[in-house]
């Protein structure tokens, strides 16, 4: 598995598209200004692509408020 930073890196790199931003995970999506339908769609695929994560769908998306959310659907379903 992977530790936090690890996934904090993804999460920046491959949904926000950028490396240069610092993320806590007590971050509201909301405030970052790269979290857009674009990152939406990045972090679906990435999901899907890097965790096996198909079971994601738009109400799983909608629900999520913080950067840790996103770190929790970060889990390989297969393991």
């Amino acid at each position: 598995t992977m530790d936090k930073n690890e996934k904090m890196k993804i999460f920046s790199e491959d949904v926000l598209m950028t490396g240069d931003i610092v993320l806590d995970e007590d971050i509201l999506l909301e405030s970052l200004i790269e979290w857009d339908s674009m990152a939406v769609l990045c972090l679906i695929a990435m999901l899907e692509e890097k965790f096996s994560r198909v079971d994601i769908g738009g109400e799983e998306i909608a629900g999520l408020t913080k950067v840790s959310n996103v770190l929790d659907l970060m889990e390989n379903v297969n393991e």
